[in-house]
């Protein structure tokens, strides 16, 4: 299944898969990579906002809002991936499964 697929059906079990690939890759060097691109991002639509009177404040403010916004979802997506883990896990603790007799 793609993720494509996944986050349309967005089933308990695609948000898990799909965290924790959001995880694992926010975690390593890609993750400090991208914080680090989109804070760069940011300042230059900063620096350009001042340089450039003719840049509309609300152009700059709504790139940043995008970005924002995407570095909140993948953040989300983690936090829903470990609070989907814990209750299943939860579930499993409540309901163990019985072993057979014999």
């Amino acid at each position: 299944m793609t993720f494509e697929e996944r986050l349309r059906r967005n089933a308990p079990e695609d948000q898990i898969k799909i965290g924790e690939v959001v995880e694992a890759a926010l975690s390593g060097e890609f993750g400090v990579l991208l914080k680090a691109i989109i804070s760069g991002i940011i300042a230059a639509e900063l620096d350009k906002s001042r340089r450039d009177k003719n840049v509309s404040a609300d152009r700059v403010l709504g790139r940043i809002e995008s970005l924002d916004n995407l570095t909140e979802q993948l953040d989300t997506t983690v936090d829903i991936k470990r609070q989907l883990t814990e209750e299943l896990k939860g579930s499993i603790e409540v309901n163990p499964v019985a072993a057979p007799k014999g």
